[in-house]
C-alpha cells in the first residue's frame, strides 16, 4: 500500500503510515525517489485502547486543540470540504450533518 502512496504524494510532501503490521512485513521504496522529491515518511504505532484517554485529555483541556479545525462545512457542501483539503491553510476540515 505504501508503494502506491509515494507516487501520489506531491514533491516535498509527507506520507503518514499509521497502524499495525506484521513484524515480518517489508516495503519496497526507492531511496532515490524519496530524497530527489524531498519526501517525508512518518510512522506511528497504533494505540488501540487510547481513545478514551485522548477524549478525556481534550475535554479537560490538558491538550490544547484550538486551531486544529480550520474549516467547517455542511453535509451538502462535502465537495467544498474535499476541495479545501488542497489548501495548505486547511489543517482539518469538518463536515457537520
Amino acid at each position: 500500500m505504501l508503494e502506491q502512496c509515494l507516487p501520489l504524494t506531491r514533491d516535498g510532501g509527507t506520507v503518514f503510515v499509521y497502524g499495525m503490521t506484521d513484524e515480518a512485513d517489508r516495503l519496497t521504496v526507492s531511496p532515490y525517489d524519496v530524497f530527489r522529491r524531498e519526501l517525508v515518511i512518518k510512522g506511528s504505532f497504533s494505540q488501540a485502547y487510547s481513545f478514551d484517554r485522548a477524549l478525556q485529555a481534550l475535554r479537560t483541556g490538558r491538550v490544547a486543540a484550538d486551531g486544529i479545525v480550520t474549516h467547517t462545512f455542511a453535509l451538502d457542501d462535502y465537495a467544498d470540504a474535499l476541495a479545501a483539503l488542497q489548501d495548505r491553510g486547511c489543517v482539518k476540515a469538518v463536515v457537520r450533518p
